[in-house]
This record gives structure tokens, sequence and C-alpha cells, in this order.
């Protein structure tokens, strides 16, 4: 387990995702105030918001279709 702590993040649209916090939030993102472990952000955002990387600025097509 890593030391990183991550927060949950929202767009306009309403979509969430996962950013650690020590990298500035993107453009469109705010945070909505929950921060923890990975772990922790992944389940609640999977628990009130369906997949977690479904907003991710950081994910490519690649993401999801892995060889």
């Amino acid at each position: 387990m890593t030391g990183k702590t991550y927060t949950v993040i929202r767009s306009n649209t309403n979509e969430h995702s996962v950013w650690p916090t020590d990298t500035p939030v993107p453009a469109g993102f705010d945070e909505v105030g929950v921060t923890g472990s990975q772990e922790h952000c992944e389940s609640y955002v999977q628990k009130t918001h369906g997949n977690p990387h479904a907003a991710s600025p950081h994910r490519t097509p690649e993401d999801d279709n892995p060889r």
C-alpha cells in the first residue's frame, strides 16, 4: 500500500474520477470532499456513481481494451 492520498473529483457534466491530491485538479473538475486511499475513493465512486474510471482524465482507449 502506498502512502498517497487521493480525492474524488467531478466534472461539470457530473462525471467522477479518483485523482491524486498532489496533482492539480484538471480544468472543468472540482473536488467533491472525499479523500483518502485510492481504494477508499474508488469505493465511494463505485457505490454512488458506477464505474470509477468513466471520467478519468488519464485513461485512454487502450486502458479499456488491454491486449
